[in-house]
């Protein structure tokens, strides 16, 4: 694998580990009703009203299972069992 390409793949494995991960981590995460909310405004203000959606979830459980396979967190095993539950 030439230079430019792990420097590709550390870049997408930081971005992933130190932004998209935690970003849905801390801004997602319904601790009143549990589950996750269903939107954010552009500037990151929760949307109570807005429905909860059976492919977020899933798209949820899938990331954090499959981030949980690559990286061994156990935050990422948590979130992916509050997805499933």
């Amino acid at each position: 694998m030439s230079q430019p390409s792990r420097s590709l793949a550390q870049r997408v494995k930081d971005e992933l580990l130190n932004d998209i991960l935690p970003f849905w981590m801390t801004r997602t995460l319904d601790h009143e009703n549990g589950g996750f909310y269903g939107a954010l405004t552009n500037d990151l203000r929760v949307m109570n009203d807005a429905p909860r959606s059976a492919v977020l979830v899933a798209r949820i459980l899938w990331t954090f299972a499959a981030a949980y396979r690559l990286y061994h967190d156990e935050r990422y095993l948590q979130l992916a069992r509050r997805a499933c539950d």
